[in-house]
């Protein structure tokens, strides 16, 4: 059996980049600036209760980036139509 990591606790200043950067930036991102996995960046988010999600974008940003999309070719009229 190949023998685990061993674990790197999570310090105070750890919790308080977390607490500051979620909801702003992607997990991959904490992750990172962390030097964890996301796996556990979610875990300790969860067992913190530190919502990790993002605020939805604005109507008006959706509308740009359909927008964008059509000028790209990439999304079909029939979608673009039924958003205006």
């Amino acid at each position: 059996m190949p023998r685990r990591k061993p674990v790197k606790p999570w310090s105070d200043a750890d919790l308080k980049t977390l607490r500051r950067l979620a909801g702003r930036e992607s997990t991959r991102t904490i992750s990172k600036q962390l030097k964890r996995s996301e796996g556990a960046v979610r875990f300790k988010a969860w067992a913190e209760r530190i919502k990790l999600r993002r605020p939805a974008k604005s109507s008006a940003t959706a509308k740009a980036a359909a927008k964008a999309a059509v000028k790209k070719g990439v999304a079909k009229k029939s979608a673009v139509n039924a958003r205006r």
